[in-house]
């Protein structure tokens, strides 16, 4: 038998390196998991903020249009409101699209943005309309009324107002 002398040896050994690459291995699968999920989550947020941006921001311009606007004029394929500045928005529903003086109201992504059941209702001075987004398989149906001042009646107020005061 020939003598060997043991020698303290520094370092890994195969099974060790093995067992903390496997160790090293799943966390990472665990960590890229998560950030894949999180990350899916912020688009699909940021796709949806964009989704009801976009019909909040038509919705908006056309109410506060019929809401300063002097004289609405309601055809089968537009809506016409005058100011007073003797400026006037065009409203146009062409092909299922929304139009505001021919161009398109709608953001990018979103395939189609129409009015529909849009109504005036002269007596009681109420407009009503429903705003209608669609963008791949969602859809959102924004209804709104609003009603109408009378400026006679404002102006009645006015010179009673005045009256009172002199």
């Amino acid at each position: 038998m020939v003598p060997r002398l043991k020698h303290k040896e520094d370092g890994f050994t195969v099974v060790e390196v093995l067992i903390a690459l496997t160790i090293s291995t799943i966390v990472l699968a665990l960590v890229s998991s998560i950030f894949i999920f999180v990350n899916q989550q912020f688009l699909r947020g940021e796709s949806n903020l964009k989704f009801y941006n976009s019909v909040h921001i038509a919705q908006t311009k056309l109410y506060n249009d019929l809401r300063y606007g002097d004289d609405v004029v309601l055809t089968d394929t537009s809506i016409v409101i005058g100011f007073r500045n003797d400026e006037e928005n065009i409203y146009t529903l062409t092909s299922g699209k929304l139009l505001l003086n021919n161009s398109e109201l709608k953001s990018d992504g979103v395939d189609s943005l129409f009015l529909q059941n849009f109504t005036i209702d002269e007596l009681k001075n109420i407009v009503e309309w429903e705003l209608v987004q669609v963008q791949d398989d969602r859809k959102t149906i924004l209804r709104s009324s609003l009603f109408l001042r009378k400026p006679n009646l404002w102006n009645s107020t006015n010179s009673m107002l005045s009256n009172t005061e002199g």
